[in-house]
This record gives structure tokens, C-alpha cells and sequence, in this order.
């Protein structure tokens, strides 16, 4: 006799992509393969899922905020959940398609939103405290003399221009 087992299906995965990035993806994905006993598989996905999170907060950090504001909330999101997506289809596909034929079940599309979620507040947390802790080096000194030289080319420019 067959041991039954569930599984998350591809829209869960997405859903829980949406909510709480690929690390999120990683967890789904890395809990169906312990359930179909492929650990290493399982392992990867949820490294990738971890460094693509890493990758995605640390380019946000460092890019400037008109490029964050026009592509982040509107390219980003959409872009690495479809790409889990076809990721999940190309490996998980006829899997899920025969757990799915033979009457198998399947977790909850809302327990893979909570695990999103969950990630999510983890995500935000850790984006959070860098930001508060992070070390202030700014340099006020260097910062206020190059200022204060900007303000008089722009009264020279101004000056220049009244003539």
C-alpha cells in the first residue's frame, strides 16, 4: 500500500511566493521534495530561495529611489513569481499533476499564505533593524562643505544669469 502524503501545489507555492518572496517559495518547495524523499533537492531549492531574497533586498538597498520607486512595486514582484512558477512546472509539474489525478491531497492554499506572510514579517524585520542599526558613517563635515560649494555656483550661476 501507497503512503499518502500532501503536497503544496503550484498555486500555493505562487501564492506564498507573492506574499513572501522566493524564500518563501524555497520552504514550499523544499517541504514537497522531503515529501517525495528528495532531501538534496529540497536543500538547493531552499538555499536558492534564501540567497535570491538576499539578492533582492540588498539590490533594493543600493539601488536609488526613483529606480526603486517606477520598477521595484511593478517589475519585481511579478518577475520572480513567474519565474518560480516555471521553475515549479518544469520540475514539479507531472508530480503534482499525478498527486492531483490520484485523488491526493494537497496543504492548504491559506497555510501556504500564512508561510508568505510569515516570511515576509521576517523579510521586513531584518530589512528593518539593518536599516536602524546600521552603522552611521556618514560624513557630516565633508557632506556640508561640499553643499555649501554647490549654493555658491548656483549664486554665481545666478549672478551670470542676471547679467
Amino acid at each position: 500500500m501507497e503512503e499518502k502524503f500532501k503536497l503544496y501545489s503550484q498555486k500555493a507555492i505562487i501564492i506564498a511566493t507573492f506574499f513572501g518572496g522566493p524564500v518563501a517559495a524555497g520552504i514550499l518547495i523544499r517541504k514537497n521534495s522531503l515529501n517525495l524523499g528528495r532531501e538534496k533537492e529540497g536543500l538547493i531549492a531552499l538555499i536558492i530561495g534564501i540567497t535570491s531574497t538576499i539578492i533582492l533586498i540588498v539590490s533594493v538597498f543600493w539601488t536609488s529611489d526613483p529606480i526603486i520607486d517606477k520598477v521595484a512595486n511593478t517589475l519585481i514582484p511579478p518577475i520572480y513569481m513567474l519565474i518560480i512558477a516555471v521553475i515549479v512546472d518544469k520540475i514539479y509539474g507531472q508530480i503534482l499533476k499525478k498527486h492531483k489525478e490520484e485523488n491526493n491531497e494537497f496543504y492548504s492554499n491559506w497555510r501556504a499564505a500564512g508561510i508568505g506572510f510569515a516570511c515576509s514579517i521576517v523579510i521586513f524585520g531584518g530589512a528593518f533593524t539593518y536599516a536602524y542599526f546600521a552603522p552611521d558613517d556618514w560624513d557630516y563635515e565633508t557632506y556640508n562643505y561640499e553643499i555649501t560649494k554647490v549654493d555658491n555656483n548656483l549664486v554665481e550661476a545666478t549672478e551670470f544669469f542676471n547679467i
